[in-house]
Protein backbone atom coordinates (compact mmCIF):
# COMPACT_ATOMS: atom_id res chain seq x y z
CA UNK A 1 0.00 0.00 0.00
CA UNK A 2 1.40 3.69 -0.54
CA UNK A 3 0.12 6.62 1.15
CA UNK A 4 0.24 9.97 -0.53
CA UNK A 5 -0.89 13.89 0.87
CA UNK A 6 -1.85 15.99 -1.28
CA UNK A 7 -1.95 19.74 -1.31
CA UNK A 8 -3.88 20.45 -3.87
CA UNK A 9 -7.79 19.63 -5.13
CA UNK A 10 -6.60 19.04 -8.59
CA UNK A 11 -3.39 17.05 -7.61
CA UNK A 12 -5.74 14.82 -5.82
CA UNK A 13 -8.48 14.49 -8.82
CA UNK A 14 -5.93 12.76 -10.87
CA UNK A 15 -4.69 10.18 -8.33
CA UNK A 16 -8.81 9.69 -8.03
CA UNK A 17 -8.94 8.79 -11.76
CA UNK A 18 -6.35 6.46 -12.02
CA UNK A 19 -8.24 4.38 -9.34
CA UNK A 20 -6.45 5.84 -5.58
CA UNK A 21 -8.83 5.29 -2.27
CA UNK A 22 -9.53 8.18 -0.65
CA UNK A 23 -8.70 8.47 3.00
CA UNK A 24 -11.09 11.53 4.34
CA UNK A 25 -12.18 11.32 8.00
CA UNK A 26 -11.53 7.95 7.95
CA UNK A 27 -14.53 6.60 10.13
CA UNK A 28 -15.23 3.73 7.21
CA UNK A 29 -12.26 2.99 5.29
CA UNK A 30 -9.25 2.54 8.41
CA UNK A 31 -11.72 -0.31 9.98
CA UNK A 32 -11.84 -1.98 6.83
CA UNK A 33 -8.08 -1.77 6.47
CA UNK A 34 -7.71 -4.39 8.73
CA UNK A 35 -9.70 -6.91 6.39
CA UNK A 36 -8.26 -5.66 3.22
CA UNK A 37 -4.82 -6.86 1.88
CA UNK A 38 -2.51 -4.55 0.67
CA UNK A 39 -2.74 -5.57 -2.67
CA UNK A 40 -6.60 -4.55 -2.84
CA UNK A 41 -6.14 -0.98 -2.01
CA UNK A 42 -2.98 0.37 -3.70
CA UNK A 43 -2.48 3.85 -3.31
CA UNK A 44 -3.92 5.73 -0.50
CA UNK A 45 -4.74 9.83 -1.01
CA UNK A 46 -5.02 11.75 2.56
CA UNK A 47 -7.39 14.70 1.85
CA UNK A 48 -6.75 16.39 4.96
CA UNK A 49 -4.33 18.93 3.77
CA UNK A 50 -6.35 20.00 0.87
CA UNK A 51 -7.36 23.55 1.59
CA UNK A 52 -9.91 24.27 -1.16
CA UNK A 53 -11.89 21.05 0.55
CA UNK A 54 -11.68 22.06 3.87
CA UNK A 55 -13.71 25.37 3.31
CA UNK A 56 -17.26 26.43 4.19
CA UNK A 57 -18.75 29.20 2.98
CA UNK A 58 -22.31 31.57 3.03
CA UNK A 59 -22.56 33.10 -0.25
CA UNK A 60 -24.71 35.63 -1.49
CA UNK A 61 -26.57 32.34 -3.56
CA UNK A 62 -25.38 28.93 -1.97
CA UNK A 63 -23.82 28.04 1.06
CA UNK A 64 -20.77 25.90 -0.04
CA UNK A 65 -19.33 23.04 2.26
CA UNK A 66 -16.31 21.39 1.39
CA UNK A 67 -16.19 17.89 1.71
CA UNK A 68 -13.61 17.68 3.96
CA UNK A 69 -15.17 19.73 6.24
CA UNK A 70 -16.20 17.65 9.55
CA UNK A 71 -19.87 16.78 10.94
CA UNK A 72 -19.09 18.56 13.64
CA UNK A 73 -18.29 22.30 12.08
CA UNK A 74 -21.35 21.65 9.46
CA UNK A 75 -23.71 21.69 12.91
CA UNK A 76 -22.35 24.44 14.57
CA UNK A 77 -21.78 26.66 11.42
CA UNK A 78 -23.64 30.04 12.81
CA UNK A 79 -25.90 30.21 9.29
CA UNK A 80 -26.91 26.26 10.18
CA UNK A 81 -30.04 27.69 11.85
CA UNK A 82 -31.44 28.79 8.73
CA UNK A 83 -31.44 25.65 7.56
CA UNK A 84 -32.57 23.02 10.04
CA UNK A 85 -32.40 20.16 8.15
CA UNK A 86 -28.71 20.43 7.17
CA UNK A 87 -27.65 21.04 11.15
CA UNK A 88 -30.20 18.17 12.00
CA UNK A 89 -28.95 16.02 9.53
CA UNK A 90 -25.46 16.57 10.88
CA UNK A 91 -25.94 15.51 14.59
CA UNK A 92 -27.67 12.63 13.59
CA UNK A 93 -24.66 11.02 12.05
CA UNK A 94 -23.41 8.27 14.38
CA UNK A 95 -21.97 9.45 18.11
CA UNK A 96 -19.43 13.03 18.91
CA UNK A 97 -17.01 11.03 18.55
CA UNK A 98 -17.74 9.69 15.01
CA UNK A 99 -18.76 13.46 13.75
CA UNK A 100 -15.62 15.07 15.47
CA UNK A 101 -13.53 13.16 12.49
CA UNK A 102 -16.41 12.39 9.94
CA UNK A 103 -16.74 14.17 7.00
CA UNK A 104 -19.37 15.62 4.38
CA UNK A 105 -18.10 14.46 1.50
CA UNK A 106 -17.71 10.80 3.17
CA UNK A 107 -21.55 11.01 4.02
CA UNK A 108 -22.36 12.18 0.69
CA UNK A 109 -20.12 9.72 -1.38
CA UNK A 110 -21.48 6.80 0.83
CA UNK A 111 -24.15 4.17 -1.09
CA UNK A 112 -25.93 3.16 2.25
CA UNK A 113 -29.40 4.65 2.42
CA UNK A 114 -28.76 5.21 6.01
CA UNK A 115 -26.18 8.03 4.89
CA UNK A 116 -28.08 10.87 6.52
CA UNK A 117 -27.11 14.11 5.03
CA UNK A 118 -28.80 13.24 1.61
CA UNK A 119 -32.14 13.18 2.05
CA UNK A 120 -31.39 16.83 3.74
CA UNK A 121 -29.84 17.99 0.72
CA UNK A 122 -32.59 16.74 -1.51
CA UNK A 123 -34.84 18.68 0.53
CA UNK A 124 -32.78 21.53 0.05
CA UNK A 125 -32.03 20.96 -3.21
CA UNK A 126 -28.12 20.87 -3.55
CA UNK A 127 -25.54 20.49 -6.21
CA UNK A 128 -22.43 18.75 -6.26
CA UNK A 129 -19.02 20.04 -7.31
CA UNK A 130 -17.28 17.24 -8.70
CA UNK A 131 -13.89 17.12 -10.37
CA UNK A 132 -12.47 14.71 -12.97
CA UNK A 133 -8.65 14.72 -13.73
CA UNK A 134 -8.48 18.60 -15.08
CA UNK A 135 -12.22 19.65 -14.99
CA UNK A 136 -14.73 20.81 -12.20
CA UNK A 137 -18.34 20.53 -12.98
CA UNK A 138 -21.58 20.43 -11.27
CA UNK A 139 -24.64 18.43 -10.42
CA UNK A 140 -27.78 18.45 -8.41
CA UNK A 141 -27.42 15.89 -5.90
CA UNK A 142 -31.09 14.45 -7.10
CA UNK A 143 -29.29 12.98 -10.74
CA UNK A 144 -27.12 11.04 -8.88
CA UNK A 145 -27.15 7.84 -7.14
CA UNK A 146 -24.10 8.24 -5.82
CA UNK A 147 -20.35 9.48 -6.62
CA UNK A 148 -19.46 8.21 -10.08
CA UNK A 149 -15.98 5.80 -9.76
CA UNK A 150 -12.89 7.86 -10.12
CA UNK A 151 -14.35 11.34 -9.44
CA UNK A 152 -13.70 13.42 -6.66
CA UNK A 153 -16.62 15.50 -4.70
CA UNK A 154 -15.03 18.61 -4.09
CA UNK A 155 -17.92 20.66 -2.86
CA UNK A 156 -21.69 20.71 -1.80
CA UNK A 157 -23.51 23.51 -2.88
CA UNK A 158 -26.75 24.44 -1.20
CA UNK A 159 -29.29 27.32 -2.96
CA UNK A 160 -29.69 30.23 -0.39
CA UNK A 161 -33.80 30.64 0.08
CA UNK A 162 -33.97 32.84 2.89
CA UNK A 163 -37.61 32.25 3.14
CA UNK A 164 -37.29 28.48 3.28
CA UNK A 165 -37.63 26.35 6.00
CA UNK A 166 -36.68 22.90 6.66
CA UNK A 167 -36.55 20.00 9.23
CA UNK A 168 -34.94 16.78 9.38
CA UNK A 169 -36.32 13.33 11.23
CA UNK A 170 -34.29 10.59 11.72
CA UNK A 171 -35.71 7.54 13.17
CA UNK A 172 -32.88 4.64 14.74
CA UNK A 173 -32.48 2.15 16.97
CA UNK A 174 -30.71 4.21 20.08
CA UNK A 175 -30.25 8.02 20.36
CA UNK A 176 -26.57 6.99 20.05
CA UNK A 177 -24.21 5.95 17.39
CA UNK A 178 -28.13 5.09 15.85
CA UNK A 179 -28.22 3.21 12.29
CA UNK A 180 -30.89 4.67 10.46
CA UNK A 181 -34.11 2.65 10.01
CA UNK A 182 -36.05 5.45 8.56
CA UNK A 183 -34.99 9.25 7.70
CA UNK A 184 -37.42 12.33 6.42
CA UNK A 185 -36.44 15.96 5.26
CA UNK A 186 -39.17 18.27 4.17
CA UNK A 187 -38.34 22.18 2.90
CA UNK A 188 -41.32 24.70 2.18
CA UNK A 189 -41.88 28.63 2.27
CA UNK A 190 -44.92 29.77 3.58
CA UNK A 191 -46.78 32.78 1.39
CA UNK A 192 -49.60 33.96 2.76
CA UNK A 193 -51.07 31.28 4.27
CA UNK A 194 -50.15 28.54 1.37
CA UNK A 195 -47.74 26.24 1.30
CA UNK A 196 -45.17 27.33 -1.82
CA UNK A 197 -42.02 25.30 -3.47
CA UNK A 198 -42.33 21.78 -1.01
CA UNK A 199 -39.40 19.69 -1.11
CA UNK A 200 -40.01 15.91 0.50
CA UNK A 201 -37.02 13.24 0.73
CA UNK A 202 -37.12 9.84 2.05
CA UNK A 203 -34.43 7.59 3.19
CA UNK A 204 -34.73 3.82 4.45
CA UNK A 205 -37.87 2.33 1.87
CA UNK A 206 -35.58 2.29 -0.88
CA UNK A 207 -31.83 1.46 -1.48
CA UNK A 208 -31.33 5.05 -2.12
CA UNK A 209 -32.62 8.66 -0.71
CA UNK A 210 -34.95 9.97 -3.05
CA UNK A 211 -37.17 12.78 -3.70
CA UNK A 212 -40.81 12.54 -3.79
CA UNK A 213 -42.51 14.20 -6.39
CA UNK A 214 -45.81 13.41 -6.06
CA UNK A 215 -46.27 14.20 -2.20
CA UNK A 216 -44.67 17.53 -2.76
CA UNK A 217 -47.38 18.49 -5.91
CA UNK A 218 -50.67 17.10 -3.54
CA UNK A 219 -49.98 20.12 -1.02
CA UNK A 220 -47.85 22.64 -2.63
CA UNK A 221 -50.42 25.71 -2.95
CA UNK A 222 -52.86 24.34 0.05
CA UNK A 223 -53.65 25.94 3.23
CA UNK A 224 -51.69 23.86 5.77
CA UNK A 225 -53.61 21.74 8.55
CA UNK A 226 -53.64 18.47 10.39
CA UNK A 227 -55.73 16.45 7.97
CA UNK A 228 -54.20 17.57 4.75
CA UNK A 229 -51.44 16.79 6.79
CA UNK A 230 -51.47 13.31 7.43
CA UNK A 231 -53.11 12.95 3.71
CA UNK A 232 -49.84 13.67 2.32
CA UNK A 233 -47.54 12.19 4.94
CA UNK A 234 -49.76 9.33 3.53
CA UNK A 235 -49.03 9.55 -0.05
CA UNK A 236 -45.24 10.54 0.65
CA UNK A 237 -44.66 6.83 2.17
CA UNK A 238 -46.43 5.01 -0.18
CA UNK A 239 -44.38 6.73 -3.33
CA UNK A 240 -40.97 4.69 -3.20
CA UNK A 241 -41.11 1.20 -4.23
CA UNK A 242 -39.77 -0.97 -1.56
CA UNK A 243 -36.10 -2.38 -2.38
CA UNK A 244 -34.77 -3.51 0.71
CA UNK A 245 -34.37 -7.09 1.94
CA UNK A 246 -34.13 -8.55 4.83
CA UNK A 247 -33.86 -6.86 8.75
CA UNK A 248 -36.95 -4.31 9.66
CA UNK A 249 -39.94 -4.73 7.28
CA UNK A 250 -41.57 -2.72 4.82
CA UNK A 251 -45.02 -1.70 6.54
CA UNK A 252 -42.92 -0.74 9.76
CA UNK A 253 -40.96 1.16 7.39
CA UNK A 254 -43.43 2.82 5.93
CA UNK A 255 -45.57 3.59 9.36
CA UNK A 256 -42.08 5.51 9.95
CA UNK A 257 -41.92 7.63 7.06
CA UNK A 258 -45.72 8.71 7.70
CA UNK A 259 -45.34 9.59 11.69
CA UNK A 260 -41.99 11.38 10.11
CA UNK A 261 -43.89 13.31 7.73
CA UNK A 262 -46.78 13.99 9.89
CA UNK A 263 -44.47 15.56 12.21
CA UNK A 264 -42.56 17.56 9.78
CA UNK A 265 -45.03 19.08 8.31
CA UNK A 266 -46.28 20.33 11.81
CA UNK A 267 -42.92 21.78 12.71
CA UNK A 268 -42.47 23.35 9.52
CA UNK A 269 -45.76 25.07 9.59
CA UNK A 270 -46.26 26.19 12.92
CA UNK A 271 -46.58 29.66 13.84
Amino acid sequence: MRYLKPRAQMECAAFVAEGATLLAGGTALVPNLCTRLETEIGLVVDLSDVEELRQLEFGETDIAVGAMVRLTALADAPWAARDHALREAALAVGNPAVRRMGTVGGNVASTAYSADLRPALLALEARLELAQSSSVTEQPLADSLGIPPRVLLCRVLVPRQDARRSTFIKFGWRASSAVTVVAVAAALELVQGVIVRPRFALSGVSKFSARLPAAERAIAGQAPSSALFERVAARAAEELGFELEGGIGEGYRRQLARTGFVRALHRLCAP
